[in-house]
């Protein structure tokens, strides 16, 4: 969101991206609007292959334990992965490995979603072609799964140092 009051512990950068998107050429709210947009045409597109079991239970969440919502995340990526590797829905795949479609527009990705909403953008942006080449393939087909932390700007510590 582009709007709220910055966090105490900020460190001092909390001013910073309200700053650069004051300074840009364009506005920045639209160029958002413009993006959701159409990621919500793709989105609409896609839906019905995360129908179904196990993806249509995720209103009852707050009636689960811990262990059995992250159980059931599990359950609902591993048939995602299953769903999506089956040949008809490889345009679906391409989409989202090229980062059209998130996972977690799609379904309730629960904790799971940083694979891969920040760990397969990692390697792609970060790894060295031999740890892409090893790795990359890997991560996107669901055959393991990986997680990214780091701090943010403007709500903690920051990266920068």
């Amino acid at each position: 969101s582009m709007s709220g009051a910055p966090s105490p512990t900020s460190g001092g950068t909390a001013g910073l991206l309200p700053a650069e998107r004051a300074r840009c050429s364009f506005d920045a709210g639209k160029l958002e609007e413009l993006v959701q947009g159409k990621r919500n045409e793709a989105n609409a597109a896609f839906k019905p292959i995360f129908q179904g079991n196990p993806f249509d239970d995720s209103d009852m969440k707050d009636y689960w334990s811990y262990e059995e919502r992250f159980s059931r995340q599990l359950e609902r990526t591993a048939e995602a992965m299953v769903r999506i590797r089956d040949p008809k829905n490889r345009k679906f795949m391409m989409i989202h490995m090229k980062q059209g479609i998130r996972m977690a527009d799609m379904f309730e990705t629960g904790s799971l979603g940083i694979h891969f909403s920040m760990f397969l953008t990692f390697l792609k942006t970060n790894a060295s072609k031999e740890q892409q080449d090893k790795w990359l393939p890997l991560a996107q087909e669901g055959r393991y799964f990986g997680a990214y932390a780091q701090t943010e700007l403007g709500h903690g510590s920051n990266v920068r140092g």
